[in-house]
């Protein structure tokens, strides 16, 4: 997604084929090791995405252990963001945080909607229900 230097979107989406796809599955780390080069250290990154057959629209697997977490959303859009931000200051449960120290990703509507039309609308009638589901599917 095209961003304006405020960070707001023009409207306009970028081609991620051969950059940063993840139309297939291959290790998240290749692109982690690209994106440690870049001014912004790592992913916090909106990405369209498109529900395939069964409702699917990532899936997140270590292939050493085979767990993995897939995601199932309405939604149209995906954040991905590696954890380039936490530090020592950051406490967890099971320690101090540290750089990369995690992962995320956050099924959501494609951001600055009234904007753009076509990302969808997120409005919400007085009056009415709205409901949206994101499943979360965790094996091991």
């Amino acid at each position: 997604m095209d961003l304006n230097k405020e960070k707001i979107p023009t409207g306009k989406f970028i081609n991620n084929i051969g950059k940063y796809d993840f139309s297939k599955q291959q290790p998240l780390k290749d692109h982690l090791d690209k994106m440690k080069k870049t001014k912004e250290g790592g992913f916090d990154t909106m990405f369209s995405v498109e529900p395939d057959e069964n409702g699917q629209i990532a899936k997140l697997s270590d292939p050493k252990t085979n767990r993995s977490v897939t995601f199932q959303s309405e939604r149209n859009g995906l954040v991905v963001f590696s954890g380039q931000s936490f530090n020592k200051k950051i406490s967890f449960e099971s320690g101090k945080g540290h750089k990369y120290g995690a992962i995320a990703l956050e099924p959501q509507m494609l951001p600055d909607t009234a904007n753009h039309p076509s990302f969808g609308d997120v409005s919400l009638k007085a009056g009415k229900t709205t409901t949206k589901t994101i499943t979360y599917q965790i094996d091991y």
